[in-house]
């Protein structure tokens, strides 16, 4: 299912960014579409269900007023530079998450899912959520997430400040496929329905942790 499918009504983003007065998101509309050109705004009132989304190249704009539930996998990829934006007001909860290239992330409440994966925050990607709970966040070296806490095993960065569960560790070791470096190797076998992690790996990383921890 793509974000043309949703239904909803389509409106411009001045229109929607009039309905919230200060919220982090709306500079994202200074530089949507990038030049591409902004898209219209696919707003959902109230709660979405979906059995996947793929949200397409971009760029696009999606806003729901409420949770967003997806039995399979939120693929929020775009082609390059396609500035786009996800807006939940509510809670998210998939099998799997992915956020890409120019996709925006913005979850008011809790991301719940599988393995959340971004990369490319160069182009601008980013995931802002209140809270997220997976069984791992695997994230290239130039994006982040900003959540005030996580649950989860984190591959980051220095300097982005979330944990760091796989330094120190022989990643041959841990993922099914080489040494995980390739997210996009890891979302295909995700979207397979297959596992990433070679057998006992992931609660040999998960006994070193505590279950919750604030993200500073």
């Amino acid at each position: 299912m793509t974000i043309d499918e949703l239904g909803g009504t389509a409106v411009p983003f001045s229109e929607v960014a009039a309905l919230f007065p200060g919220e982090e998101w709306l500079e994202v509309g200074e530089y949507l579409g990038g030049s591409h050109g902004a898209p219209l705004v696919r707003v959902i009132e109230g709660s979405l269900s979906v059995p996947e989304l793929k949200a397409g190249e971009g760029p696009w704009a999606l806003v729901v007023h409420g949770d967003l539930f997806a039995d399979g996998d939120l693929d929020f990829w775009t082609s390059d530079y396609r500035n786009s934006l996800l807006v939940v007001r509510g809670n998210v909860r998939a099998r799997n998450f992915r956020f890409t290239n120019g996709a925006n992330c913005f979850v008011s409440g809790s991301l719940e899912c599988g393995v959340v994966i971004g990369r490319y925050g160069d182009e601008s990607a980013r995931l802002v959520a209140g809270s997220i709970k997976a069984r791992a966040v695997l994230l290239d070296h130039v994006t982040g997430v900003e959540c005030k806490a996580i649950d989860a095993l984190v591959d980051s960065a220095e300097g982005w400040g979330l944990p760091r569960d796989f330094d120190d560790v022989d990643r041959a070791e841990i993922f099914v496929d080489g040494d995980g470096a390739d997210l996009g190797e890891l979302w295909k076998s995700l979207r397979a329905g297959q596992d990433i992690f070679l057998p006992g790996a992931e609660a040999r990383l998960n006994a070193k942790r505590a279950t919750l921890r604030p993200a500073p």
